[in-house]
């Protein structure tokens, strides 16, 4: 069984079309959990509408956050395999029996991650690659939490530090998996068939690409404390070094000085629990 968790704040048409999709799966052994965080319940009423057939257990939670409410949609899940669709993505119909065929052909492997194509621009690749192994340093290029799925059995939890409405605004799903590679001693596996159809975000203004970078700031922190990974401090500072090029380059230090700020910041602040 496969179960799929949605946090979803601040949307709700949208979430119409993942709705639609998955009663579209070829693969039908599924549940998929929403985490309502909004105030009204414009939501449920759209589950009552277009969730016919569809096996849903809908919860509400006050608290934002949404590394919180994907933990509350973890622990309220029954499935061995475990991914988690935005409120602003839908599927194509084969993803699911592609990803459980995937995991039953490779028994070595702790998750899947699938292509996403631009939902606005209807088939233009986002994230395409052929099939392969996606080991640690695949993480950043290769995934993004709505087109990866993982076997459950490790019980691994997202940071709640992490993520968007947390202290650290993104980074959650690459350390996630960052631990569960770490845990499980396994790697993924790319799938090139199907798909998960995602909008690409074109322009992102200074406060989100700055919150972006106080994410994979705190990541890097964590990986070298935690996971012992020295390699952290030198992607940190040949990514810092790329983007003063760039700006050398573009002779437009903006992006740079905003993007290598939220580096520092992410690493000097995110201090780990005792």
């Amino acid at each position: 069984m496969i179960s799929l968790i949605t946090a979803t704040l601040g949307r709700t048409e949208p979430i119409k079309f993942l709705l639609e999709s998955l009663s579209r799966q070829t693969y039908k052994d599924f549940e998929l959990l929403i985490i309502d965080q909004n105030q009204h319940y414009k939501v449920r009423e759209i589950i009552n509408t277009h969730g016919a057939g569809l096996k849903i257990k809908y919860i509400r939670n006050s608290q934002k956050g949404l590394s919180l409410n994907r933990n509350i949609g973890l622990n309220h899940s029954k499935g061995e395999i475990i991914g988690f669709p935005d409120d602003d993505c839908y599927y194509a119909p084969n993803v699911l029996e592609n990803i459980v065929n995937a995991f039953n052909k490779n028994i070595d492997i702790s998750f899947c991650a699938t292509n996403w194509y631009d939902s606005i621009i209807k088939g233009q690749p986002a994230r395409c690659f052929i099939e392969d192994t996606i080991t640690k340093k695949d993480v950043y290029k290769k995934c993004i939490s709505f087109n990866v799925f993982i076997r459950h059995k490790w019980n691994i939890r997202f940071d709640e530090k992490l993520g968007v409405g947390a202290q650290f605004g993104a980074g959650e799903e690459t350390d996630y998996l960052y631990s569960l590679i770490t845990e499980s001693g396994l790697n993924g596996y790319f799938i090139s068939s199907g798909g998960v159809f995602h909008p690409v975000e074109t322009n992102r203004n200074e406060t989100k690409i700055y919150n972006y970078a106080v994410g994979q700031g705190a990541v890097w922190k964590k990986d070298l404390i935690f996971r012992n990974n020295w390699r952290s401090i030198i992607d940190g500072i040949t990514t810092s070094i790329r983007y003063l090029l760039s700006g050398l380059k573009h002779r437009n230090f903006t992006l740079a000085r905003i993007t290598i700020s939220g580096f520092y910041k992410g690493f000097c602040n995110y201090h780990l629990d005792k």
